[in-house]
C-alpha cells in the first residue's frame, strides 16, 4: 500500500547482483529477471540485474500494475529480440517512475531475424502514467522506444537521459 510499499535494495555498503542467467533464447518465452505484475507500490532500488531473456525487469503485462519505482541500478545484458528490452513497461500500468539507472549491452538471440531492432534500453508499450529521467542508456539498439500510450490523460515524462552508442541509429 502506499502507507506500507515494498522496497528491493541491497545491503548498505555491499553490491547486490542478481544474475537471470540467460545467455541466448530460442521462441518466444520472455523470462525477466523481475516480472512485475499485479502488484502496487514496489520499489527496486540500487541493484545489478542482468542477463534476463527478453526483458531484465518486465512491468505490467496481465494485470494492473501500478506506482513502480526503478532506480539507481545498473541494468544490463539481457538477450534480446524484437520488442524486447532492459526494463519493459507494458499496458495495464500506471505511475511508473525509472530514474538514475544505467542501461547497458544485450546478448543475440537465437533465431532472432530481426536482430532485435525493436530491442531497447526502456521499451514501453501502451502504458499509462510513466516518468523516466536521468538514466544513461547505451550500446542497445534504442535507447528509448516509445510505442504508443493509452488515452484519457495519461502523461510520459521522458526527460534529461543520456543515450548513445544505439546500433540503429
Amino acid at each position: 500500500t502506499s502507507g506500507n510499499p515494498i522496497t528491493i535494495k541491497g545491503y548498505p555498503g555491499e553490491t547486490a547482483i542478481i544474475d537471470g542467467g540467460f545467455t541466448t533464447g530460442s521462441g518466444l518465452t520472455e523470462t525477466p529477471v523481475f516480472n512485475i505484475d499485479n502488484v502496487n507500490y514496489i520499489t527496486i532500488d540500487g541493484l545489478t540485474i542482468k542477463r534476463g531473456l527478453r526483458s531484465n525487469i518486465r512491468i505490467g503485462y496481465d494485470f494492473d500494475t501500478a506506482n513502480i519505482t526503478v532506480r539507481n541500478c545498473d541494468i544490463s545484458n539481457f538477450v534480446a529480440s524484437d520488442n524486447s528490452g532492459q526494463i519493459r513497461v507494458l499496458p495495464r500500468t500506471e505511475n511508473i517512475l525509472i530514474e538514475n539507472n544505467r542501461l547497458h549491452d544485450r546478448q543475440p538471440y537465437s533465431g532472432d531475424t530481426s536482430k532485435g531492432w525493436n530491442a531497447a534500453g526502456i521499451h514501453i508499450f501502451y502504458a499509462g502514467t510513466l516518468t523516466i529521467r536521468n538514466n544513461e542508456v547505451y550500446s542497445t539498439n534504442n535507447g528509448i522506444y516509445y510505442k504508443g500510450s493509452v488515452v484519457n490523460g495519461k502523461i510520459t515524462i521522458i526527460e534529461n537521459n543520456l543515450i548513445y552508442h544505439g546500433d540503429k541509429w
